[in-house]
């Protein structure tokens, strides 16, 4: 209860009181007077209620971490008597760090409207739905107050905003350098590639640009690219791990980022060299894509945004369901090393599979035994780099065959 709202009714009660004790007609009046104000304030705040609209939206409803997105909020006051003290609290995305609610505060007058406009950095990847939570409204004379729940309503229409994580580029400064320039002629393909040239056919959308046959298509004055008979490579099995992890918070959600980052960048790098890559994950429910070509990458893209990370399987476990075939490629991305998980790593390297991981740690977790657990496994034939949320993704290119 503010100041002026407990004097109003201390005032109110005193008077209730002396004219009962006095029976003093005069403090009859007065306490009519305060009462019929108490009414009017009350009739002002439903009205306000009951009357007023808003206007919300958004620069756009997608975006790619790390861009900046617009929210526009408008109360209309659309008619003829003047709000007094509206309070508007809106979301946005950095309220997931414990960040309190935004506001919009100000009197509207009479056909008048109220704006603002605010913009925000995608910090985290997912789907949000920023925009108005409720709404204070007060009457002229700041006696009574209400809040209106908007989110609650039927007639409220929520804004939908999806981050997408950013898919990094794995390749080196030189073989970029290489592919600009021209240069990477049929040693540098057929030191990767291990099937035979089936046929030489004109550049389509799509194909990677490690595929053009430079020299030919110098001579032709067309660009060429080489057919292979089979797949270049064998199936990379690539394992993201979204066991719930027992982190909160802000650490939860850089660790999360920076291991869907991870899979984006290593999932895109290899679909662009035309090797098949299986997807699986196993949230709440198992999830499985498949491809091996760039325009496969859009399913896998899709999951990498929202994927949730509350799974109950462990990579262990994972691990024995999909890694049954002998001879694959097996890609993992994960925070934990547990001595479970690293024995399983080992076993299946033994069994003659190609095993790479990738471990997401914070710096602290590193130094305490990450980044030593990962370089015993590079030594022992399993190729595992350890990176921290934040830190450029070339580490990761390590992994690859």
């Amino acid at each position: 209860m503010t100041a002026r709202r407990a004097a109003y009714f201390g005032l109110m009660a005193g008077v209730l009181v002396a004219a009962m004790y006095t029976g003093d007609v005069f403090y009859a009046l007065i306490f009519a007077f305060f009462v019929a104000l108490l009414l009017f304030a009350l009739a002002h705040v439903l009205y306000t209620a009951a009357s007023f609209r808003f206007e919300q939206s958004l620069s756009s409803s997608e975006a790619i971490k790390g861009e900046e997105v617009e929210l526009s909020i408008a109360l209309h006051n659309e008619g003829v008597v003047p709000y007094a003290r509206v309070c508007a609290l809106y979301w946005l995305p950095d309220n997931l760090t414990g960040a309190p609610l935004h506001m919009l505060e100000g009197d509207i007058p009479a056909r008048g409207i109220l704006r603002v406009s605010t913009a925000f950095l995608c910090t985290y990847r997912g789907e949000y739905a920023p925009g108005l939570m409720s709404l204070r409204v007060t009457d002229l004379f700041g006696l009574i107050a209400l809040t209106i729940p908007l989110r609650r309503y039927t007639y409220y229409k929520p804004l939908r905003l999806t981050v997408r994580p950013r898919v990094m580029s794995l390749r080196d400064d030189a073989q970029v350098a290489l592919i600009r320039q021209g240069r990477m002629d049929a040693a540098d393909v057929s030191a990767q590639e291990v099937s035979s040239v089936r046929d030489i056919r004109a550049f389509r959308p799509g194909d990677a640009l490690k595929w053009v046959h430079f020299k030919l298509s110098a001579r032709r004055r067309a660009v060429l690219v080489r057919e292979f008979e089979g797949s270049a490579r064998p199936k990379t099995l690539l394992l993201l791990d979204v066991h719930r992890h027992g982190r909160e918070g802000v650490k939860a959600l850089e660790i999360e980022d920076a291991m869907v980052e991870a899979a984006a960048a290593l999932a895109h790098q290899l679909l662009e060299d035309r090797a098949p890559v299986r997807l699986a994950a196993y949230g709440a429910q198992r999830y499985e894509a498949q491809g091996d070509e760039p325009r496969d990458f859009g399913p896998m893209y899709a999951y990498f945004t929202l994927a949730a990370f509350d799974g109950q399987y462990e990579l262990t476990d994972v691990l024995a369901l999909e890694a049954h075939e002998k001879g694959q490629h097996v890609l993992l991305i994960t925070t934990q090393l547990a001595p479970k998980l690293y024995g399983a790593m080992l076993a299946l390297r033994e069994a003659g599979n190609d095993v790479a991981a990738v471990v997401v740690a914070t710096p602290s977790e590193r130094q305490n035994g990450v980044d030593r657990i990962a370089g015993e496994l590079s030594r022992r034939g399993v190729r595992c780099r350890a990176i921290s949320p934040g830190e450029d993704m070339g580490a990761v290119r390590g992994v690859l065959v």
